[in-house]
Formats: structure tokens, C-alpha cells, sequence
């Protein structure tokens, strides 16, 4: 179990290194003068949603919370929240998206409303993940969002049967 547990754990933070690199990459144009790489912003954005649509989310929505689900029914607004917001990463990326194809095409706001959308995603995914921490004792439990109290006192042991649903491949 701790080997899935340390997959989304690391999976959370590559995430969040790869949100710091663009921070950073944009900082560097608005602050210090540093030619855009637009190239490498759009490849940015193409791992992001390629990452959490396609190999993320999937092993959060079809294992993860499914089997807390049929545990416990204390966790369902949160699981819900969670899968509204996993729903809405698409959007939120294609938002950025449209910002970036404006900022490359000489919009006189394009930097600054690019970097606006950069901070509400980022702001939006690592509040996302904090919602849904993984504790290190094999358990699902927030942090945030006021949800601590729709959960059970002990969350449900998840192992060995979660670790067991899912498929190897799925845990690279």
C-alpha cells in the first residue's frame, strides 16, 4: 500500500514542481525581462492536462475514491467536491490555454492576464490536493475546506484491497 500512497504522493508533487517552474519561467519575463518561451509554456500546459486527465484523476476516480465510497458513506460530499474539481480541470487548462495563444499573439494584457490565470490554477490545484491529503498511515483524509468534520474519526483502512484493484501498469 505504501507504494500506491507514494505514487499519488509523488504524482501531488511533481504537480506542484511543475506549477513552480512555470511560476518561475513567468516571473522571470515580468520581472527580470526574460524573453518568453512559448514553446516550452505550451508544453507546460499540454503535460498538465495530459497528466492529470489521463493518468491521475483516473487512479483517483476509478480505485481510490470507489472503494472509499463503498466503505463509508461519511465521505461523500467530500469525494464529490473532489470529482466536481477533477470535472473542471479541463476548463481551467483551457483557459490558460487561451490566455497563452493571447499573450503569444501580442495582446497588450496577455502577460498579465496569462499570469492571473497561472495563480488562480495553481491556487485551485494545490488547495485540490490538500482537500484530498493521503495520509501516510494508508487513510484518505482532508485538511481543508472545512470538510474534517463529514469524515469518520478513524478514516477506513484502505489496504489491502485498493492496492490490489489496481493494476500495475497504472502505478507508474
Amino acid at each position: 500500500m505504501q507504494s500506491v500512497l507514494a505514487t499519488i504522493k509523488r504524482e501531488h508533487e511533481g504537480l506542484a514542481a511543475v506549477l513552480h517552474v512555470l511560476w518561475v519561467l513567468l516571473e522571470d519575463v515580468r520581472k527580470h525581462g526574460v524573453e518568453p518561451d512559448f514553446k516550452l509554456f505550451a508544453t507546460i500546459l499540454y503535460y498538465i492536462a495530459a497528466f492529470t486527465q489521463r493518468f491521475h484523476h483516473p487512479k483517483e476516480d476509478d480505485y481510490l475514491f470507489k472503494l472509499l465510497l463503498s466503505r463509508t458513506d461519511r465521505a461523500d460530499a467530500v469525494i464529490d467536491e473532489l470529482k466536481a474539481e477533477h470535472a473542471r480541470g479541463p476548463e481551467l487548462v483551457g483557459g490558460l490555454e487561451r490566455a497563452l495563444v493571447h499573450y503569444q499573439g501580442g495582446s497588450p494584457i496577455g502577460l498579465e492576464d496569462f499570469a492571473r490565470l497561472v495563480e488562480r490554477y495553481t491556487a485551485f490545484i494545490l488547495e485540490h490536493m490538500r482537500a484530498g491529503r493521503l495520509g501516510d498511515d494508508a487513510s484518505f483524509r482532508p485538511t481543508d475546506k472545512e470538510v474534517a468534520t463529514t469524515w469518520p474519526q478513524r478514516p477506513p483502512r484502505l489496504m489491502p484491497m485498493w492496492m490490489q484493484a489496481i493494476p500495475k501498469d497504472r502505478l507508474r
